[in-house]
């Protein structure tokens, strides 16, 4: 982290004499804090004090200078390393310490991008009759607790995650015809079946069965016994 922000800063300072004075600097007061003993921590949160105080003091007067001594502005995390009170740096675990702290709906960091959305959708309607990108609140933020005076800072962490995601329509697959084979070709086609009899028709009346007619050996009996 302190070499890559020291190259950010090799970015954004023109001048060569004034860019060596700031990374001698920037390297020393980190060198204050993670190499010398434990034993000696207050001497070394003093000379690193004096440092970054010297080291912003520095920055501050590039920014405020007429003669553009930046050629872009600086890096947000570069800002953020030094305390917003006594400019003292700050490096995690040992002159700083870090928290995640859980944020609620109406919590003084959702109610700040509150205010500010609000004023950045008036601003956009005003000027392009169209509307700002939706608000977005944050679930945790990142505390950064000076050790020198205590002071703490607040750093917007991970968004709100959506309570209802979209949920996509999966692509529906084409059918893929079956390949043509030369049992398909060579086959003959079906006969038609006959038709099936409907069920839910009108029901059809049984016949009755027609008295079977008197055989010749009936009426050759009855003339042998007449009275039977």
């Amino acid at each position: 982290m302190e070499a890559a922000l020291a190259t950010e800063l090799e970015g954004c300072v023109v001048d060569k004499g004034v860019l060596r004075k700031l990374l001698y600097q920037w390297h020393a007061a980190h060198a204050a804090l993670l190499r010398l003993p434990s034993a000696a921590k207050e001497d070394a949160l003093l000379i690193s004090h004096t440092l970054a105080t010297a080291f912003v003091s520095t920055l501050r007067g590039l920014q405020t200078s007429k003669d553009r001594q930046l050629s872009r502005p600086l890096p947000s995390a570069l800002v953020d390393s030094f305390c917003e009170k006594c400019d003292a740096l700050l490096v995690p675990g040992v002159s700083a310490s870090v928290r995640v702290v859980h944020q609620k709906h109406n919590a003084p960091i959702n109610a700040k991008r509150a205010r500010s959305h609000a004023a950045a959708q008036r601003k956009a309607k005003a000027l392009t009759h169209r509307a700002a990108p939706a608000l977005v609140r944050v679930r945790n933020a990142v505390v950064t607790t000076c050790h020198r005076c205590q002071h703490a800072r607040t750093r917007a962490g991970a968004a709100v995650a959506s309570r209802r995601p979209k949920k996509r329509k999966a692509p529906t697959a084409e059918p893929v015809a079956a390949p043509v084979t030369l049992a398909a070709l060579t086959a003959k086609p079906a006969a038609p079946s006959p038709p099936r009899k409907l069920l839910d028709g009108p029901k059809k009346k049984k016949k009755k069965a027609a008295p079977a007619p008197a055989s010749a050996l009936d009426s050759f009996l009855k003339t042998l016994r007449p009275n039977s």
